[in-house]
């Protein structure tokens, strides 16, 4: 079972450099190979990732979907699968084809991670650091999981829906 784990984000001040210093130290290219901008009809765009390369699932933040407007992945129409509004998440599905990423199995107090995706009005990827400064438990859960995350930094809006993940290049979150 995928667990989907979703990013309370707090707002810096200022937001930090496009490409911050030491950004060679994270997988950059592993990630980017996962990475698509997913686009909402004329007006705007959000990041998208893979999840799952032969089905060619992506995940992606719910608060990109606006009903009656299409979305579309490489001019590719997108099929939305699974909407989860309260957790801000959206499951997608389209024929773009990228390389899936791996979600962690372990997420730390602490961890270092880096959120990657699609800044509005920037030329390519943007990349934001930080550390997780918070983990909430889900009480609901019998495993003792965590539901949501905070962490320090904040993102650009059309950075919404990227991959939130570790130095591995494993998945720890989603960008909202």
């Amino acid at each position: 079972r995928l667990l989907l784990i979703v990013a309370i984000l707090t707002l810096s001040l200022t937001l930090s450099p496009t490409m911050i210093s030491g950004s060679e130290s994270w997988p950059l290219a592993k990630v980017e190979q996962s990475i698509v901008k997913l686009h909402i009809g004329d007006s705007g765009h959000c990041t998208a990732f893979s999840i799952n390369e032969k089905k060619s699932v992506y995940l992606t933040a719910a608060h990109c979907y606006v009903e009656g407007v299409p979305l579309t992945m490489d001019s590719n129409p997108v099929d939305v699968l699974e909407l989860n509004v309260p957790e801000d998440v959206m499951v997608i599905r389209s024929f773009a084809r990228r390389k899936a990423l791996k979600i962690a199995d372990e997420v730390k107090y602490g961890e270092a991670v880096a959120g990657y995706g699609y800044g509005l009005q920037s030329p390519g990827l943007l990349l934001q650091t930080g550390f997780i400064i918070h983990l909430t438990l889900n009480p609901f859960n019998d495993n003792p999981t965590f539901s949501r995350m905070i962490i320090s930094t904040g993102f650009i809006p059309g950075m919404s829906g990227g991959p939130i993940f570790n130095r591995k290049g494993e998945v720890v979150s989603v960008v909202q």
